[in-house]
């Protein structure tokens, strides 16, 4: 079983709350996310995990994913500044985006953010703060097209589920 909402009351730092979405990111891509038909290069290619805009997480993404790896691979980070500079990357996490994020939409990129309406937006897996907890919401539309396969198991705790036409919302 798995439950995953943290809670952030309490909370004296940015970075205490970003380490919190860091863990939860990892879980969710180890066990709970599948990169459908998607083959690396080599046998030693990495993991790809990306930030699109102002990096939230700055030198802890990077002591997190230290010594890590996700799904037996080790983890290599990339920033980007601009959609246009945007490169493959298995899961782009999009940093407090007003944008239509549709233009971000490719064969096996992950898309991850924080926010309401991220899911909305076209984002795959959007971090909320609900009654004092991290929750998530997801777009199961949108990741089908991205050959992401997000597990069943998880939406029985997302807030939030976009399927093929249908939303979905808890309390």
């Amino acid at each position: 079983m798995f439950f995953i909402s943290f809670s952030v009351k309490g909370l004296d730092t940015q970075n205490a709350e970003n380490l919190h979405q860091l863990k939860i990111f990892h879980k969710l891509s180890e066990h709970y996310i599948t990169w459908t038909d998607y083959k690396f290069k080599t046998k030693d290619s990495p993991f790809i995990f990306a930030v699109l805009g102002k990096d939230p997480f700055g030198t802890s993404l990077e002591k997190f994913y230290k010594g890590k790896t996700i799904k037996g691979r080790k983890v290599f980070i990339q920033r980007y500044k601009t959609i246009e500079d945007v490169q493959f990357s298995h899961i782009l996490y999009v940093a407090h985006t007003a944008e239509n994020l549709t233009k971000l939409l490719k064969p096996h990129t992950l898309l991850i953010g924080t926010g309401e309406y991220f899911i909305d937006k076209g984002g795959m897996i959007g971090f909320v703060i609900f009654k004092d907890k991290y929750r998530f919401q997801l777009n199961y539309k949108v990741a089908n097209c991205a050959n992401i396969k997000i597990s069943p198991k998880l939406a029985r705790y997302a807030k939030k589920i976009i399927k093929e036409g249908i939303k979905d919302e808890k309390d």
